[in-house]
Formats: C-alpha cells, structure tokens, sequence
C-alpha cells in the first residue's frame, strides 16, 4: 500500500525505480545482467501466501485439517467431445 501513496505522490521518482536505466540497459546487453525491479510489499505478500499454503498442506497431510472445495456449475456448458458424442 505505502507504494500505491508514493505513486501518487511522487511519480516521476517511482517510475525511476520501476524502469532500467540506460547503464542498467547496457550492462544487459554486454554481460547478460539483468536488473528487474520489484515491489517490496507485493513480494511481501507473496511470501506470506506461499507460508500459509505451506502450512495448509503440512497440516492437510498430517490429517489435521482438511481441504475444502466447492463446485460450481458454470454460466455456459461446454461442449462435450469425444467418441461417444461425435
């Protein structure tokens, strides 16, 4: 969120970070160099998902917790292909 409000507030400075300068452009066309930048809190984020699906699935299979799926019937019907509907 705190890069979503400096976005706002400033956003040349943001668009400096988020874009490859011409050296950063040059050391990946000499040496293979690539820089990427990245979004602290959307990582973040990320990281936190993947521990809690770790944690899912380590209590899923010690028989703990169990997984939990809901079906759905979808807004149009597929095409049913195969030998038998041909």
């Amino acid at each position: 969120m705190e890069f979503e409000k400096l976005k706002k507030e400033k956003p040349l400075e943001v668009e400096k970070r988020t874009t490859r300068t011409v050296g950063q452009e040059i050391a990946r066309s000499l040496f293979g160099l690539k820089a990427t930048p990245f979004n602290i809190e959307r990582e973040q984020q990320k990281r936190e998902w993947e521990m809690r699906k770790k944690l899912e699935d380590f209590l899923i299979g010690a028989g703990i917790m169990k997984k939990f799926e809901r079906g759905f019937i979808p807004k149009e019907k597929e095409k049913v292909r195969g030998k038998l509907f041909q």
